[in-house]
């Protein structure tokens, strides 16, 4: 009866180490990290300087596109350049 209690708590053990590690996010490098918060910077600017009634679509355009860009990079580690480089035509404008 011990060998079997063993066995069970050994099983979901390891079930539940396999299924929290897959729920886990990624690490982001200081270099995506700078990336996107001097985007986030330049944002804020553009919004300071007036950018929410001169340019309300690319505004919201770069946002959304940071945010996809910090999604991308947080929860499945990929590379944030395309999404970033969308955004910085967007708030360019």
């Amino acid at each position: 009866m011990k060998r079997n209690a063993l066995g069970v708590f050994v099983s979901l053990t390891v079930l539940c180490a396999l299924f929290f590690s897959g729920c886990a996010t990624k690490q982001v490098s200081s270099e995506q990290s700078s990336a996107l918060d001097a985007l986030s910077a330049r944002i804020a600017e553009a919004e300071a300087m007036g950018a929410v009634d001169c340019a309300p679509k690319e505004l919201a355009r770069a946002k959304a596109f940071l945010d996809h860009a910090w999604h991308e990079v947080a929860e499945h580690g990929d590379d944030a350049a395309p999404y970033l480089k969308t955004a910085e035509v967007a708030i360019d404008k």
